[in-house]
């Protein structure tokens, strides 16, 4: 770029120096143009000319590192977990932001943060939310009962739950956890999730559902 400067004033100072006001060129687009960018150096002597060709390169460096540096800025608070927040809502649940300020799931915050969906939403007062933590509890022990040949623990939560297929693997109670609540695992948004499972749990809670509630457990786009 500074050599195409430096190009143009040679071009622009041949002008001057021939008496040519118009820098040269015989089209006088090209002369109005010229004269539009450089009409306040112009009259300058050459040292004035290429000077100013070295400021506009130099200013154009400076621009380009600063919007590098904050390229670079940008991407190092994507990948810091300190950068994103969460803000309690009305409803009890939450909502989470990245470091911009935009909304995100809970499946993206979990993400980044490594902190399990479960624990994340241990605090919420949100009833669906609430709903979740319960099930995934269960199925934790559901789970581990599995893997554990632990006939008497699994034995227990099918007599409490009756629609637990007897049958099923371990990797069979987490899919049904993940289809309950696909916005968790950032299947489907929110909205969706709550339509089609609110108060209705994967396993019961006391021996009762779980009343029902507003939104919660963070946004989600659609």
């Amino acid at each position: 770029m500074e050599d195409k400067l430096k190009q143009l004033s040679q071009a622009v100072l041949a002008g001057i120096q021939g008496g040519d006001r118009n820098a040269g060129s015989s089209n006088g687009a090209v002369n109005s143009f010229v004269q539009g960018l450089f009409g306040d150096v112009l009259a300058k002597p050459a040292a004035g000319v290429g000077d100013y060709a070295g400021e506009v390169a130099n200013q154009q460096a400076k621009e380009a590192e600063a919007a590098r540096q904050a390229q670079i800025k940008a991407l190092q608070d994507k990948m810091d977990p300190s950068k994103y927040s969460v803000r309690r809502k009305d409803d009890g649940g939450f909502d989470f932001f990245d470091p911009d300020g935009k909304p995100i799931d809970i499946s993206e915050y979990a993400k980044v943060t490594g902190v399990r969906p479960a624990d994340i939403l241990s605090k919420s007062e949100n009833p669906f939310d609430m709903q979740y933590v319960n099930d995934y509890n269960n199925t934790h022990g559901v789970v581990e009962a599995i893997q554990n040949g632990d006939q008497a623990t699994l034995q227990t939560y099918l007599k409490d739950n009756k629609g637990i297929n007897p049958k099923s693997t371990a990797q069979d109670i987490m899919q049904d956890l993940i289809k309950k609540y696909p916005h968790i695992y950032g299947h489907t948004n929110y909205g969706t999730s709550f339509a089609n499972s609110n108060n209705r749990p994967l396993f019961g809670v006391n021996g009762g559902g779980v009343s029902s509630g507003g939104g919660g457990g963070g946004w989600s786009p659609s």
